[in-house]
């Protein structure tokens, strides 16, 4: 995954967890380019295995739908190693 991907898809999922997951102010956020400080102080659990948006998998289905997620989590459990 380029770097810049990386960056992106770390931005979307914090975002989505400050903003507890609210379709419309990620969406504001993103497209205003605002709420963007401290978004790295958001912690976000290793352990939690997930696709956002700009993923390669996520299901192109979803992408047509009248506001899709912008973050599916996968089912792991604590401990179990992602991959």
């Amino acid at each position: 995954m380029p770097n810049i991907q990386k960056q992106a898809r770390e931005v979307i999922l914090a975002l989505s967890v400050k903003h507890n997951f609210d379709w419309d102010a990620i969406y504001n956020a993103i497209l205003n380019k605002r709420d963007m400080e401290d978004l790295d102080q958001i912690n976000i659990d290793p352990y939690i295995d997930c696709i956002t948006i700009i993923d390669e998998d996520y299901p192109d289905e979803l992408k047509r739908i009248y506001k899709p997620p912008f973050v599916i989590f996968k089912n792991v459990k604590k401990g179990e190693e992602i991959k």
